[in-house]
């Protein structure tokens, strides 16, 4: 019953957010213990992006840049 009022209500966008949220916890469960919230505020930052082309570049930087390790 709240999944289908909450498709009604948010339609696509609460199993995306839902999926985003599993995706990175399984990720950062193979992290070190000191490097989990830098990533999870690093996934965060790229899930906020409006476009595909926006995470993705805030990804690429990260990488680049080590900034969350």
């Amino acid at each position: 019953m709240i999944r289908k009022t909450a498709e009604q209500v948010f339609g696509a966008y609460d199993l995306i957010e839902r999926r985003q949220w599993h995706t990175g916890e399984n990720v950062a469960e193979y992290l070190p213990k000191g490097r989990k919230a830098p990533f999870r505020t690093l996934l965060q930052r790229a899930c906020e992006q409006p476009t595909y082309e926006g995470a993705k570049g805030v990804l690429r930087r990260a990488t680049r840049e080590r900034s969350w390790q």
